[in-house]
């Protein structure tokens, strides 16, 4: 009789579960591999904590034979350098924001497109599956093999002017936005004067008045210390980049089958925990800056809707004209569109 699929992938996961008890239940021998992780956040960050919590289940699950170390606070360099490092195969892995792999894998710029997505749900909905994929394919053509999508949070914009309560507010601010092509284009159709500074260097850049004004979820504009900047904080919630936990695919593919296995399931682990984590940081996050004395507005969601029709009449054509995600720049766009309906 022929067994079902479903009977196929039972049978798989008890294997596989039946290996990784017995590695993790080896003697702990001398570590045969390391892996170094950077990341440009404090300690603090779900970013970091997830990578401390890979660091712990990978360890364990090996064995001991991957030796795994966290290096935060950008000690390493800073995200643009880390994620060349990765590219290169001199440094492991990382966890930059998906915008700063757009570089070299222009499909991964669809999860920065400005309300590509309706929320965290139908996100990882898309990332989790077949268009994620796509996107993994990708990536390990620029050598980037992901080990998960982390969750961030929608980005809002902060200021120390005037709080954004209509689309015209935003004109002539100096903002720091990341670096794609359809991030930039987005505040520029909408008046903002768009530039990117790496994360660890916003503060300062901030201090010094190179910009007025930034765009984050509240974790992140806490971790920052943007409140000391910046007076004013309205929720554009204009895009949801997620953080990806990136190895270096030369890396991957020279670890025997049984250690890939035991990474891939560490990662997996990790993303989950992460995601959790990050949702739970953000709540805790606003009532801190709520606190702190920030004036925090929502946007009516039919001004809103002003936002969403400048990116899907202005910003969309021109992406999908520039072909700024790759060949199949609107085959993509319109597949993320579609699998959230």
């Amino acid at each position: 009789m022929k067994k079902s699929k479903h009977f196929s992938a039972k049978v798989s996961l008890l294997l596989a579960a039946m290996l990784l008890v017995s590695l993790a239940a080896t003697p702990v021998f001398a570590a045969e591999y390391k892996l170094r992780i950077a990341v440009s956040h404090k300690p603090v960050s779900p970013w970091v904590q997830a990578a401390q919590y890979f660091e712990k289940e990978l360890e364990a699950l090996s064995g001991g034979r991957i030796d795994v170390s966290v290096h935060h606070s950008a000690t390493l360099g800073n995200t643009r350098e880390v994620c060349e490092m990765v590219r290169n195969n001199t440094l492991e892995a990382a966890i930059p924001g998906s915008a700063q792999l757009s570089t070299y894998t222009p499909e991964i710029g669809v999860t920065v497109l400005a309300y590509i997505f309706k929320d965290d749900a139908s996100m990882f909905g898309v990332l989790d599956g077949p268009i994620g994929d796509y996107i993994d394919s990708k990536l390990a053509e620029a050598n980037f093999h992901n080990l998960g999508w982390y969750k961030n949070g929608f980005r809002s914009v902060t200021n120390d002017k005037r709080p954004i309560q209509k689309l015209e507010d935003l004109n002539g601010f100096k903002l720091r936005v990341l670096p794609s092509p359809s991030v930039i284009a987005f505040f520029k159709e909408v008046g903002v004067n768009p530039m990117h500074i790496d994360w660890a260097e916003l503060f300062e850049a901030m201090k010094k008045g190179v910009v007025e004004g930034q765009e984050n979820p509240p974790f992140f504009v806490w971790l920052g210390k943007v409140y000391e900047m910046n007076k004013y904080y309205s929720f554009t919630k204009h895009m949801n980049e997620p953080g990806i936990l990136v190895l270096s695919k030369k890396f991957y593919d020279n670890l025997p089958q049984d250690l890939r296995l035991v990474v891939d399931v560490a990662a997996k682990k990790a993303e989950m925990w992460q995601r959790a984590k990050m949702t739970e940081s953000n709540a805790e996050s606003l009532e801190k800056l709520k606190k702190a004395g920030m004036q925090i507005n929502e946007i009516p969601e039919a001004e809103l809707d002003r936002f969403r029709k400048v990116t899907y009449e202005k910003v969309y054509p021109t992406v999908i004209k520039n072909k700024d995600l790759g060949p199949d720049t609107k085959q993509l766009i319109d597949m993320v569109i579609w699998a959230q309906q």
